[in-house]
């Protein structure tokens, strides 16, 4: 797949440097690239797989760094139970979080579970949230009421459908 089919597909620019700024930079190591990237108010992507708050020093002062994450959707997923329909499975997931978390919305997704082997896909809702703290909630009222729920992880992400 080249690059500007990459860049279509995930509606975004591409997670690759071009090949001609390979070559200009190389060498340079990741910090020149960085420093490049920053001077010329480009768009650095990147996945965070952890954070941690730190504080720095250069020259005695301290100096932060702000990162800002938009477009990443908060949500987790809810299991639809065997010989129970999808829409029914709403209804009773919508009762339980109307009187939990103020703002929501449902999808209904078809995904082979992250845990045990399975042959077919099940049914699930993945129940979109607007903070993270919403979702904690979410989850909480969803397990407390005997549902399975998957993309539940509340400290990392990797427990999840496929």
């Amino acid at each position: 797949m080249t690059q500007f089919e990459l860049s279509e597909n995930l509606d975004g620019p591409a997670l690759f440097q071009p090949e001609a700024k390979k070559d200009k930079m190389e060498g340079q190591g990741l910090t020149a690239i960085l420093e490049d990237a920053l001077s010329s108010c480009q768009e650095i992507p990147f996945m965070a797989i952890d954070h941690e708050e730190s504080s720095e020093k250069i020259n005695g002062k301290y100096h932060y760094a702000v990162v800002i994450l938009l477009g990443i959707q908060v949500f987790f997923d809810v299991l639809v139970p065997d010989g129970e329909f999808p829409d029914e499975c709403e209804i009773k997931i919508r009762d339980i979080l109307s009187g939990s978390v103020k703002t929501f919305l449902v999808e209904h997704i078809k995904a082979f579970p992250f845990r045990s082997y399975h042959t077919e896909k099940k049914s699930y809702l993945r129940i979109y949230t607007n903070s993270t703290g919403s979702r904690k909630t979410a989850i909480k009222a969803v397990q407390d009421n005997n549902f399975e729920t998957a993309s539940d992880d509340l400290y990392s992400f990797h427990h999840k459908v496929a």
